[in-house]
Order: structure tokens, then C-alpha cells, then sequence
């Protein structure tokens, strides 16, 4: 029996977030749900990535404490009020972008 983890790609719209799902689904995840979110997506914005489309989801109404693992993929940008709602949640973050590199 296989672990079930819940994941979010915060920056699913950048370069990096595409190559994280690409990453996450070629590499087979165990993840029984992944989210794509973004700071600011348009009605209806989707990206394509590891083969499929995924919506995108805002940022800012995501349960961050319903998830095991964020991979932050924003360089810069990010609210410090958002990070703070993330680094609070009982999850793993992950910056792959350097975001909180000081």
C-alpha cells in the first residue's frame, strides 16, 4: 500500500511550477491530489504540464493546512501575510525558486 499525499505547486503558471508537475507526474508522485495554484490566475486559466491540464486555483483560498507538501515556485512576489498563512499550516514548503533565500 502506497502513501496518499496532498500537494500543492504554489507558482503552478511559472516555468518552474510547470516543471515541478511535469516533474511530480513523470516521476509518478504518490500524490492522490495535487493543486495547481497561482498569486492572481484569470477566470478559467489553466496550464499544461506532465501531459494534462490543470486548473489553476488561487493562492489565497487555499487550505494550506489540508495539504502535506507546498513547493513554492515563485522567485519573488510572494505576500508576506500568504507565506506566513503557509509556514503556519502543519505542511512541508519546499522553495524550489529561492523565494526565502536571505
Amino acid at each position: 500500500m502506497s502513501a496518499s499525499y496532498r500537494v500543492g505547486v504554489l507558482g503552478a503558471d511559472t516555468a518552474v511550477g510547470e516543471v515541478l508537475l511535469d516533474l511530480l507526474i513523470d516521476r509518478r508522485f504518490p500524490g492522490a491530489e495535487i493543486l495547481a495554484l497561482s498569486l492572481a490566475p484569470s477566470q478559467g486559466a489553466v496550464v499544461q504540464a506532465g501531459g494534462e491540464e490543470w486548473d489553476l486555483l488561487p493562492a489565497d483560498s487555499c487550505d494550506y493546512g489540508s495539504l502535506h507538501l507546498v513547493f513554492l515556485a515563485y522567485g519573488a512576489g510572494l505576500d508576506a501575510d500568504l507565506l506566513a498563512r503557509i509556514t503556519a499550516a502543519d505542511c512541508w514548503l519546499i522553495d524550489a525558486a529561492g523565494a526565502l533565500r536571505t
